[in-house]
C-alpha cells in the first residue's frame, strides 16, 4: 500500500479524538452501530481500497458477512478464517473440534432443555452450575442456572444446545498470545475483572484486566495451558491472535479453561503498548512479522508488566444518547481533584491513567461500553480497586451525560 504499507479505516465520529498527525486514516459515516461490517459496506471504503492500492484487511474479530464483504471488494482478510474461528469460540462447538482441551474444562454436560430434568443435572454437576449457548459476547451469554430458567427454556427454545458446566469460584484470569507457525507467543497473565457492580449490571460481564503478580505455581499452570492450547491451535491452522480466559478453584488449587477467544482480545493492544513502553517486543509486532513473512521466532522470552484497564458500562438507569463526556487524553488527581493532563491517544509513561469516551451522539444501551481507563501502574490493591482509580473514573462517569 502507499502511505507508509496501511490504513486505517473508522468512523467520522471519532474524528475530534487527538489522532496522531502522521496516521493515514480515512474516515466513512457512522450508521447508528458500532459494527466492523457498517465501515466495509460503506461506499467510499471501494474508493479508499483503490487509491492506496490495498489488497489485504485486518479486523478485531472476522465473521462470515465480514468476509463475504471483502470479498466483494477484493480484499483478503489477514484474520484466521470465519468457519475456523465459530468452531473453535462456540461454547458447544469447541468441545467437538478441540477434544484434547477437554481435560482443562470445568466438568460440562452438552444437552437440550427437553433433553434431561433440573433435577437431572444437578445430581451430574452439583447445585451451581453454569449454562452457555454456543455463542456469546463479554459473558452476555453465560448464565448462572436456575430451575426457573430452566423451565422457562424448556418452553422457549426446547431443543436449542446448551453447554451446561460445573460452577466454580475462584479467581479470573485471562492471557494474551499470538500462535505463529513457529511458536506460541504467550503474553502475561493478568486478573480478569468481571461483574464488578460500580461498572456493570452483568456478573458475568468483563470490565477490564489487571496485570499483577500471581503465584508462581499459578502463573506456570496459566503458561502450561496457554502453550497446549497455541499447539492445538497451531495444528488446526490458526494463526493470528487469541485470548483464554481461565479459572483458579481454591479449594482444589487446580486452574480450568472458560474461554476461548479466536481473535484479538480487548487488552491486546493495550499489552502490547505496555511492552514496548518497558523496552520489549510487543505482541502485535510478532504478529506484524508473520504478516510481511519475517523470520519468525522458535523461542521467546517472557515480558513481565503491571498496570491494565478498566471498561465502565452503560446501566439501565445511566444509558441513552452521549450528551457530553471528557476529553481522551491523561488524567491525574491535583490535591484530590480530577485534572486533564494531556490530550492524546497513547500512553507514554506506565504512570499515566488514559481515558478513550464512546463518541459523541451515539447511543448505548446497558451493558455497552461508555469509557474505558488504562494504565501502566498497578490499581489493584489486596484485589480491590485503588483509591486513586476509582477517584478518577468517579470524576470521568460524573461528567458524561445522556439524552434519552
Amino acid at each position: 500500500m502507499e502511505r507508509g504499507g496501511f490504513n486505517l479505516l473508522t468512523f467520522a465520529d471519532q474524528k475530534e479524538k487527538p489522532i496522531p498527525a502522521n496516521w493515514p486514516v480515512d474516515f466513512v459515516a457512522y450508521q447508528g452501530k458500532n459494527s466492523t461490517l457498517d465501515i466495509i459496506n460503506d461506499p467510499r471504503v471501494k474508493e479508499i481500497k483503490e487509491k492506496i492500492g490495498a489488497r489485504l484487511a485486518y479486523v478485531f474479530k472476522n465473521n462470515f458477512l465480514i468476509e463475504k464483504a471483502m470479498a466483494e471488494l477484493g480484499l483478503s482478510p489477514l484474520n484466521p478464517a470465519a468457519d475456523l474461528i465459530e468452531k473453535i469460540e462456540g461454547k458447544v462447538s469447541q468441545t467437538n473440534f478441540l477434544p484434547e482441551l477437554k481435560e482443562y474444562f470445568p466438568e460440562f454436560i452438552i444437552t437440550q432443555s427437553n433433553a434431561i430434568s433440573f433435577a437431572e443435572l444437578k445430581k451430574e454437576l452439583g447445585e451451581k452450575m453454569v449454562a452457555q449457548f454456543n455463542t456469546s459476547h463479554s459473558g452476555a451469554g453465560t448464565f448462572l442456572l436456575t430451575e426457573n430458567l430452566w423451565s422457562e427454556w424448556q418452553e422457549k427454545f426446547p431443543q436449542r444446545p446448551i453447554r451446561v458446566s460445573r460452577f466454580v469460584t475462584g479467581k479470573t484470569i485471562t492471557i494474551n498470545l499470538v500462535v505463529l507457525p513457529t511458536a506460541v507467543i504467550v503474553g502475561a497473565p493478568s486478573w480478569q475483572l468481571t461483574g464488578l457492580a460500580d461498572l456493570t449490571e452483568h456478573q458475568f460481564t468483563t470490565v477490564g484486566n489487571a496485570w499483577i503478580t500471581f503465584d508462581l505455581a499459578i502463573k506456570n499452570q496459566v503458561e502450561t495451558i496457554a502453550q497446549n492450547v497455541g499447539a492445538v491451535l497451531q495444528k488446526n491452522n490458526f494463526f493470528g491472535p487469541a485470548g483464554l480466559d481461565l479459572i483458579f478453584d481454591e479449594l482444589s488449587e487446580k486452574l480450568y479453561l472458560i474461554e476461548i477467544n479466536a481473535r484479538q482480545p480487548a487488552s491486546f493492544n493495550l499489552e502490547s503498548w505496555l511492552q514496548k513502553l518497558g523496552g520489549q517486543k510487543g505482541l502485535f509486532d510478532y504478529l506484524a512479522d508473520f504478516w510481511q513473512g519475517k523470520i519468525l521466532p522458535r523461542a521467546f522470552e517472557p515480558v513481565v508488566i503491571a498496570g491494565g484497564q478498566v471498561v465502565v458500562r452503560a446501566k439501565s438507569d445511566w444509558c441513552g444518547i452521549i450528551k457530553s463526556t471528557p476529553k481522551t487524553g491523561v488524567y491525574g488527581l491535583d490535591n484530590g481533584q480530577l485534572v486533564l493532563t494531556a490530550e492524546k491517544p497513547f500512553l507514554s509513561a506506565k504512570n499515566e491513567f488514559l481515558a478513550h469516551f464512546c463518541p459523541i451522539s451515539r447511543r448505548v444501551l446497558a451493558g455497552d461500553e461508555v469509557f474505558r481507563v488504562q494504565t501502566g501502574k498497578n490499581f489493584v490493591i489486596n484485589g480491590n480497586l485503588s483509591d486513586e482509580i476509582n477517584i478518577i473514573i468517579g470524576g470521568l462517569k460524573s461528567q458524561v451525560s445522556f439524552d434519552k
